[in-house]
C-alpha cells in the first residue's frame, strides 16, 4: 500500500469529488426507507388483523359458554370439524387484505 504523507492526505481530503450525487439520489433513499417502513406497518396490521379474526371465535365461544354451555361445546365441535376450512377462510381474508393495499400503492404510485 502506497504511504501517503500529511500533506498530501490533506489536499485529497480538501478536493471535491470528480462526480457527484444523481439528482434523485435523497427521493431514492427517502423512498427506500418509506417501503421498508411500510413492510413492517403491514406486517403488524396482518397480525393484528389474524389476532382480531382469533379473539373474534374466542369471545363467540365465551359468550356461548355462559349462555349455554351445550351451545359452547357445540360450537368448539364445529369448529374442530371444519377447522381446515377456518383457516382457509382466514387466509383468504388476508389474502385479500393484503392484496388490497398491494393495489392501492400502486395506484398511488401511478396516479403521483
Amino acid at each position: 500500500m502506497k504511504e501517503i504523507n500529511d500533506d498530501e492526505l490533506q489536499r485529497l481530503l480538501e478536493t471535491e469529488p470528480m462526480e457527484g450525487l444523481p439528482y434523485n439520489f435523497a427521493s431514492r433513499v427517502r423512498s427506500s426507507v418509506q417501503v421498508e417502513v411500510n413492510r413492517k406497518k403491514d406486517i403488524r396490521f396482518y397480525l393484528i388483523a389474524f389476532g382480531g379474526l382469533m379473539l373474534g371465535f374466542a369471545s363467540f365461544y365465551g359468550l356461548l359458554s355462559v349462555v349455554n354451555v351445550d351451545a359452547g361445546n357445540a360450537f368448539i365441535d364445529i369448529v374442530f370439524r371444519y377447522k381446515w376450512l377456518l383457516v382457509f377462510a382466514s387466509v383468504v381474508f388476508i389474502a385479500i387484505l393484503y392484496v388490497d393495499q398491494k393495489l392501492v400503492k400502486e395506484r398511488g404510485v401511478i396516479n403521483t
